[in-house]
């Protein structure tokens, strides 16, 4: 079996430009991944997508969630 170095990405958006920057990974961790579709969810709870404060609020209560990505930043 053959190994070959892997990444996760930070995505960095910012108005109409996006950049896509590679973090290679140095030991194995099992991910959690999910989808938001921001659009519907704020709306669904009333976040004032203009509003940027209330949107990464929003954001982060998805994920400080139970079973969230932030469970595994707590063993580093």
């Amino acid at each position: 079996m053959q190994y070959f170095p892997r990444h996760v990405a930070l995505l960095r958006i910012q108005r109409t430009r996006y950049e896509l920057r590679p973090i290679p990974l140095k030991t194995v961790r099992p991910f959690i991944v999910d989808d938001l579709d921001l659009a519907t969810e704020a709306e669904e709870k009333e976040v004032d997508l203009t509003n940027t404060d209330a949107v990464m609020k929003f954001i982060r209560s998805k994920v400080s969630a139970p079973g969230s990505l932030n469970a595994f930043d707590r063993e580093n």
